[in-house]
């Protein structure tokens, strides 16, 4: 008799431990799924920031094929006609683009776009994100 119960305590405290296991895997994987979400919905779309009229977005979709030339080019002729965030936003993908070529020049701007962009700004995070590689 104390063999069979013995038998049903372990029995009952492998099918409790099972348990406890998948509802900590299920946990897990639902912060994941929430974090991922959260992450998505987060995510910037550059066009639909504010700062930069329509019509120059060809010439900026233009000037980014061009790399490295022709962003410079864009920045110089419309970088003060376009505001913030967008300007911010491009000046960040410039930054990106000449790191390697002219990275004295990279992080002088990184610190002119961070010095100017508050901690509520839509591309705060993103300055954040690249702040330990250029500062």
């Amino acid at each position: 008799m104390i063999k069979f119960v013995t038998g049903v305590v372990i029995v009952f405290l492998v099918i409790f431990g099972l348990f406890k296991l998948w509802s900590y895997w299920d946990q897990i994987n639902n912060d994941k799924v929430t974090e991922q979400r959260q992450s998505v919905a987060n995510a910037i779309v550059p066009e639909q920031l504010a700062g930069l009229p329509n019509e120059y977005e060809p010439a900026l979709r233009a000037a980014q094929s061009h790399g490295i030339p022709g962003m410079k080019e864009w920045l110089r002729t419309y970088g003060k006609i376009c505001e913030d965030p967008r300007r911010g936003w491009i000046e960040l993908d410039y930054v990106v683009l000449i790191s390697r070529e002219e990275p004295a020049e990279a992080r002088r701007m990184f610190a002119a776009v961070k010095a100017r962009t508050p901690e509520t700004s839509p591309i705060y995070p993103r300055i954040k994100q690249l702040e330990k590689t250029y500062q």
